[in-house]
């Protein structure tokens, strides 16, 4: 009995000698296998953010490639936020799906310098606006991720300012690589035969009743055939009505951000005419906006090629401001939303007819002050004219000191010219004449329209 006891001792220690490096082998197995479960799920910082650079079809060694200034071999061709935006399935609205919001400092400065020499070689070009001064104050032109507000008052001409910028950008003659940009209008306000119609009288410097009921002949009909041949174009889409922020949000990630031939252009410039009237689905006005450009602000900042050109009306403070001269300038807080927009904005402009507000001398200064505006001050040089004068303030610019530039413009209106016998401050880029086009009246409407032209196949969606 006592022997059999003793070789049941003994088995057990064999056992247990045998049994606990096994079962740490199996514990340490156990753990390293959840460690590379972990890791498959998470992923180190630095296997996450290659992961998000194999995602956009880049090379894996291209991250650990340090930014040098020679050359561009080497160097990651940039961080295309776009497409670390994950939207899951049947997901909509304001920032809808998951996306990775870290990235290595490595792969943000070598994606800054890519794109400083892709401009420095002239791969890439500012889009010039028409207006030098407007060009001067946004380094060159219009870049991607900005923002440029434009405020003015009803009537001031705002829109008309917005509409010379957007023929600009879109002309060949101006922007060599204009091909390859895209112009998406948010009209808001005005119909398109309104807006036609308008800029056909403001190039014409006549009645809008005139356009509409007179027939136009020699340079007129010229004129009118060039405005409306800048609206018939492939590369513009427009959003003809006011939309509410879910449908704006909605609408222009999946069909114009996300779209795949529009992330290959250049530039998206999308205008909104104007920021107030976009569709509000309950709550104030104020909210509204506030939504409205934080919305903006993020999709400027998510894709890497788009440009946002937004409209606003002043608010009334600057009537109440008529009787006293030191006042009469558009200050920020005069535009809609200003807490927000001025937070946001590249470069805030004002336009300003002073004329309509009934007054014969705008604003009180130095006579040594504005030399550069002379021509259009009174004879004590220490305020300015307004009949037939426009007057473009600017009110911010993001990239400079605001003091180093020339910050108050003059545009003279059509008819008004040989009154002050030379332009304006308000310099325009100079075009060759464009060819004549074919201003379709009446019966000729019904004929072009059965002319063959198939519009459907300059629909990219």
């Amino acid at each position: 009995m006592l022997k059999k006891k003793a070789r049941w001792d003994n088995r057990q220690i064999i056992t247990e000698h045998i049994r606990k490096p096994v079962r740490n082998t199996w514990l340490k197995a156990k753990k390293l296998t959840a460690d590379l479960i972990r890791k498959q799920r998470e992923g180190s910082w630095e296997e996450r953010i290659m992961n998000m650079t194999r995602n956009m079809g880049k090379e894996e060694e291209s991250a650990r490639i340090l930014p040098t200034w020679e050359g561009s071999s080497g160097i990651s061709p940039g961080l295309q936020i776009a497409d670390q935006r994950q939207t899951s399935q049947g997901t909509v609205g304001l920032g809808a799906g998951d996306r990775e919001i870290f990235c290595s400092s490595r792969k943000i400065v070598s994606s800054a310098v890519e794109l400083i020499r892709q401009y420095q070689s002239g791969e890439l070009l500012p889009a010039r606006t028409g207006y030098n001064y407007l060009d001067r104050v946004c380094m060159g032109g219009l870049y991607p991720k900005d923002i440029v507000a434009i405020g003015g008052r009803s009537g001031s001409g705002k829109s008309y300012f917005m509409q010379q910028i957007l023929d600009a950008v879109m002309d060949k003659r101006i922007n060599p690589q204009a091909d390859d940009y895209v112009l998406v209008r948010c009209e808001f306000e005005m119909t398109p035969k309104d807006l036609i119609v308008r800029q056909i009288a403001n190039k014409l410097g006549r009645q809008i009743e005139d356009v509409l009921t007179k027939e136009l002949i020699g340079a007129d009909l010229e004129i009118a055939n060039n405005v409306i041949n800048s609206f018939d174009d492939s590369r513009i889409f427009y959003v003809p009505f006011p939309v509410s922020i879910e449908e704006f949000s909605r609408n222009f990630r999946r069909r114009i951000f996300e779209n795949e031939a529009f992330r290959k252009k250049k530039l998206i410039l999308v205008s909104i005419d104007h920021i107030a009237l976009i569709k509000r689905m309950g709550g104030d006005l104020k909210s509204t906006l506030d939504r409205f450009l934080a919305e903006i602000n993020e999709m400027k900042l998510e894709y890497d090629n788009v440009c946002f050109l937004l409209s606003s009306q002043l608010n009334r403070n600057i009537e109440s401001r008529k009787d006293n001269p030191n006042n009469h300038a558009p200050i920020k807080s005069d535009f809609y939303a200003s807490d927000e927009l001025a937070q946001y904005a590249s470069v805030m402009v004002a336009v300003h007819n002073p004329y309509d507000l009934g007054l014969d001398k705008y604003m009180a200064f130095s006579e040594n002050r504005y030399e550069w505006l002379n021509r259009f001050k009174h004879e004590s040089k220490k305020s300015f004219k307004t009949r037939g004068l426009i007057f473009h303030h600017v009110l911010k610019i993001r990239q400079g000191d605001i003091d180093k530039f020339e910050c108050i413009h003059v545009d003279v209106k059509p008819g008004f010219e040989n009154v002050y016998r030379e332009e304006g401050s308000v310099v325009y880029t100079n075009v060759p004449k464009p060819e004549p086009m074919y201003f379709l009246t009446g019966d000729q409407l019904e004929e072009y329209g059965n002319s063959g032209r198939d519009y459907d196949n300059d629909d990219p969606f």
